[in-house]
């Protein structure tokens, strides 16, 4: 997607996008209360800001094997490390929003679809150290390189999979009729993404987390996004822009449907009357 398109998109997504407090599914409002509004900071987390920040100062070139949409800022196949962590690897406030939903949800069985340098995955094993983990990813650069990290970390009981998204989900269905919370991080095609997406959602569980990443990446990923909120019979769907959650609880009987950003951005959308 063009820089101008995904400003436009943005654009729409503000003037539409309601606050914390114009949610009035209690559920919901529990949820992004914890994961999205809170402030609170970590020791765990703490130490991995330290390891991004190693990265980013890691010049050292890599050959990445690319099989899916495409690097975001780069076509190359010959990347430094510190562009890796600056332009792929998810940002400082996807990955304490990761930490902290993954601390909410208390998860038996987590899924990672796009591991990259590992420092998504590592917040989400330490949100919820009680949780089984697995992590796929294709290139066996990035591979190594967050299993190093894990190793460091000492989060040995993270899974890492050194395989395409779709072979793992063929060959791995007895893990994924029991996966529980889903961060589905690459590809950013249209088609590969709802496979993926779907792969859970027909899972046999009924209450579970899936998050899409980079729900405005592009036309295709959009587009997606669109087809998965209208996929839904129960639950909501939680549209963050950078990210979107799809909420499976049976708690809530009728789907709903929502676009939310942080009340800073919006402070007098305090949901009374709808603008106070």
């Amino acid at each position: 997607m063009s820089g101008a398109r995904r400003v436009f998109e943005y654009l729409k997504y503000y003037l539409r996008a309601d606050t914390l407090y114009g949610i009035h599914s209690p559920a919901v409002y529990k949820l992004l209360n914890a994961c999205f509004e809170d402030a609170k900071h970590y020791y765990e987390t703490s130490r991995l800001v330290h390891h991004r920040e190693e990265y980013l100062l890691n010049n050292t070139i890599i050959e990445v094997m690319d099989s899916g949409a495409g690097s975001k800022y780069s076509s190359s196949q010959q990347r430094s490390i510190s562009s890796i962590a600056k332009h792929s690897s998810s940002d400082l406030t996807k990955c304490k929003m990761l930490f902290n939903l993954s601390k909410y949800f208390e998860a038996k069985y987590t899924l990672e679809l796009g591991t990259n340098l590992g420092l998504g995955t590592a917040h989400i094993h330490a949100g919820n150290k009680s949780a089984e983990l697995h992590t796929v990813e294709g290139d066996p650069t990035l591979s190594t390189l967050a299993q190093r990290l894990f190793n460091i970390m000492n989060y040995q009981a993270i899974h890492c999979h050194q395989d395409e998204f779709s072979t793992y989900i063929d060959h791995n269905q007895d893990y994924i009729k029991k996966v529980d919370f889903v961060f589905i991080d690459g590809n950013h095609k249209y088609q590969a993404t709802l496979d993926y997406y779907s792969a859970i959602l027909n899972n046999p569980v009924k209450k579970k987390l899936v998050i899409i990443d980079d729900i405005y990446w592009s036309e295709e990923m959009t587009a997606a996004w669109k087809e998965i909120k209208q996929s839904i019979s129960y639950g909501a769907t939680i549209d963050l822009f950078t990210l979107g959650l799809v909420l499976l609880d049976p708690q809530l009987v009728h789907p709903e449907s929502y676009r939310v950003m942080r009340f800073k951005y919006k402070p007098w959308k305090m949901g009374l009357g709808g603008w106070f």
